[in-house]
């Protein structure tokens, strides 16, 4: 019969102790970083897409200020232009290098020749991390939408990260490289609701990739991460 001394004796034992002292200290390693040592961007090579305007650009801006070489790449040459002038305000070492490639991204030969681009543009040195920060969203009525619409939606929301994704992880994995590759999802990429059935499903697919490559991609030294941001102001 299981009487309330034989469970505390139970739950006193010495390989119980183990066993809870092994998850106590184990999950929160793993799970919470601590203990890891933290990515420094000084000196290494960061792409980041859709780096003419909001997120890409904010975070371009971040790595300049902390000492990383940066290739941002979008569609429009005058976007990237004038995004480059604002992150060379951020230099904060002579010797780092700011460079700006137009190309878009929806397919895997435009992504393969952006990623060319940079390396050789700097030093022929393949980026180092990878931020995939290109995407655009259109909100509409799902009744509503043309077919064009749904299919731009994810080309723009998955496709723009899923090949750059992939052509990275297998550059990375072939010279072995123990690099970082960063997808941005969304809240929508959580949950959804009216007029974002064409973004909110590209999401939800940039979560399944990133969480299927977390684990895969740990063969490589290759680290995966995601992030979801909420509302924010994108011009």
């Amino acid at each position: 019969m299981l009487t309330a001394d034989r469970i505390l004796t139970t739950l006193t034992s010495r390989p119980l102790k183990v066993l809870l002292g092994f998850f106590l200290i184990y999950f929160p390693i793993m799970f919470f970083g601590i203990g890891k040592k933290k990515w420094d961007p000084k000196g290494k090579h960061v792409y980041i897409t859709g780096g003419s305007q909001g997120l890409g650009l904010a975070l371009a801006k971040l790595l300049a200020k902390k000492g990383a070489n940066i290739s941002i790449v979008a569609r429009t040459q005058s976007k990237l232009d004038a995004a480059l002038k604002e992150v060379e305000t951020f230099r904060t070492l002579p010797t780092q290098s700011f460079q700006a490639f137009s190309y878009s991204l929806s397919t895997a030969p435009s992504s393969a020749a952006a990623l060319a681009a940079a390396t050789a543009g700097h030093d022929n040195t393949f980026p180092d991390a990878i931020f995939c920060c290109a995407g655009t969203a259109k909100p509409s009525f799902f009744v509503e939408m043309g077919e064009d619409e749904y299919e731009e939606g994810m080309k723009s929301g998955y496709w723009a990260q899923a090949w750059t994704a992939w052509l990275a992880a297998k550059e990375m994995a072939k010279t072995g490289k123990k690099g970082k590759i960063v997808l941005i999802s969304s809240t929508l990429g959580l949950m959804s609701f009216v007029g974002w059935a064409s973004y909110s499903p590209a999401k939800h697919a940039i979560r399944g990739l990133a969480e299927g490559l977390r684990s895969e991609l740990l063969l490589y030294g290759i680290s995966t991460h995601i992030f979801f941001p909420s509302t924010m102001y994108t011009p």
